[in-house]
């Protein structure tokens, strides 16, 4: 099993040190962990994450010296490509810890839509669930544009992880123009998606409809992760993603290693 979401006490959100997160992973017969700490230049200034950059050289130097457990651990970064502007901060951040530091694999997430933070209450006042999902995944479609710098497009359903709705579970026919821009796009210029499992908590699982839409419009690379900020969450649910994506019709997972995707098997997964 592979999880290629997770996060330590690098990122502003996490408390957890990656010698827990690791062991976690051990527990749960993870064989394979690429580490994705926040890069985020995409809040406002005076907001109380603006900016939140994990320091990638420190990280790496912790993960140098943690017992892995046999366990393949892999630097990654989950980086904000809200806008032009902070795809530009990005970018530029990128470039000054390429050669530096390994970097294996790049996240593009938007946290953000409308002016407002999708984590706080304040994005869903006054909306429907179908307004603010399908704003929310238009948003991320004219994101994915403005950077090239990633390898996947992170939480496709980021908005239904906070969402107040009864029924939280994003569908394609939420956003269908929308969803068909972004996996157009993505298929279309080498990128991918990740089924993330965060966003279910304890409810049933979600997005196959999506999943199917992405490879229909020749979508290929396809990651899974947990989005782990917790051990006790690390893994969480990874059987159900694959699950999802076979059922798609995919044959393989991918992962990556040094920017470049390994295609493995599914059956092997």
């Amino acid at each position: 099993m592979i999880d290629f979401h997770i996060h330590c006490s690098a990122s502003f959100d996490c408390e957890a040190e990656p010698q827990a997160q690791i062991d976690a992973a051990y527990r749960k017969g993870i064989t394979t962990l690429c580490f994705t700490d926040h890069v985020d230049f995409d809040y406002p200034e005076g907001h109380p994450n603006a900016p939140e950059i994990a320091d990638i050289a420190a990280r790496q130097r912790i993960l140098e010296a943690v017992d892995r457990r046999g366990i393949t651990v892999l630097s990654g970064i989950e980086l904000g490509i809200l806008d032009a502007a902070s795809a530009a901060e990005s970018a530029a951040y990128l470039y000054s810890i390429m050669g530096k530091v390994p970097v294996d694999f790049i996240i593009g997430s938007v946290h953000q839509c409308d002016g407002h933070d999708c984590y706080y209450p304040e994005y869903y006042e006054g909306k429907t669930k179908a307004y603010a999902y399908s704003r929310y995944v238009e948003q991320l479609a004219k994101a994915v544009k403005c950077c090239d710098m990633y390898s996947v497009v992170g939480h496709y359903d980021f908005c239904a992880k906070f969402a107040p709705y009864a029924d939280r579970a994003m569908r394609y026919t939420d956003a269908p123009d929308e969803f068909d821009e972004l996996f157009a796009y993505v298929a279309q210029n080498g990128k991918g998606i990740e089924v993330n499992t965060a966003a279910w908590r304890d409810e049933a699982a979600w997005g196959l409809d999506i999943v199917i839409r992405y490879r229909q419009l020749g979508g290929e690379i396809i990651t899974i992760g947990c989005d782990s900020h917790r051990p006790e969450n690390v893994g969480k649910r990874l059987r159900e993603a694959v699950e999802i994506i076979r059922r798609a019709g995919f044959k393989y997972i991918t992962e990556f290693r040094g920017m470049v995707p390994n295609f493995i098997p599914i059956d092997e997964v």
